[in-house]
């Protein structure tokens, strides 16, 4: 069967996921997650993705990304490959490594891409690997800060991305009802979008409770 293709315009906004071949560890050192990290990097410097936020967790990663040419298949085509080939010479193994090509949601709207923003942040602080999302001067030079920033300064009044605001802000904790929708729409595999199916029971949920209490 032919692969479905993917909306991708020039300018577009995506959330892109991948894990492992049945869920096996895809980042086993530093030197690996930065091997990702290089590739990412080459594929930014090529015009192709901005990348505003990333969390790689030893099995997935998910990126934030926007697409200036609209070339995000060639982008992830490449960031896989390279990948790939390098964990595989690092490890001394062959053979494939993710359980598929890599997966995509496209964001329509701020309000999303600040959910997302905040999902990803997220996932390695719910397990437990950092404390906090973001420490100033930890980023690479080549992940897009601007939109973050003004996020940011929109929560806070505080322009910059100042140490210890952006991590511990009350707006960048996702509710149990956000993160559910971020993940309904990870888990969908078919062409209609949950997402307005699930964010209208989250909010009748959430008045339900209002109610109540």
């Amino acid at each position: 069967m032919p692969r479905r293709p993917r909306y991708c315009s020039p300018g577009s906004w995506h959330h892109v996921f991948n894990r492992g071949l049945a869920r096996r560890s895809i980042f086993e050192t530093d030197e690996d997650r930065s091997l990702f990290l290089a590739v990412l990097r080459d594929e930014v410097e090529e015009g192709r993705i901005r990348l505003h936020a990333y969390c790689l967790m030893e099995n997935h990663f998910h990126l934030l990304v926007d697409t200036p040419t609209g070339e995000l298949d060639v982008a992830m085509r490449e960031v896989t490959r390279g990948y790939v080939k390098a964990f595989n010479r690092a490890h001394d193994r062959d053979g494939p490594l993710f359980r598929s090509r890599y997966s995509s949601k496209l964001i329509e709207d701020e309000d999303y891409s600040r959910e997302v923003l905040c999902y990803i942040d997220r996932n390695p602080v719910a397990a437990g690997l950092v404390q906090r999302s973001y420490r100033r001067g930890t980023a690479p030079p080549w992940l897009t800060k601007s939109w973050v920033a003004r996020v940011v300064a929109s929560w806070t009044g505080v322009d910059g991305l100042p140490p210890g605001i952006y991590g511990e802000h009350a707006a960048h904790d996702l509710s149990e009802e956000e993160a559910d929708v971020v993940e309904a729409r990870l888990r969908h595999r078919g062409r209609t979008d949950p997402r307005q199916e699930w964010s209208d029971a989250c909010g009748v949920a959430r008045w339900l409770r209002q109610r109540a209490e």
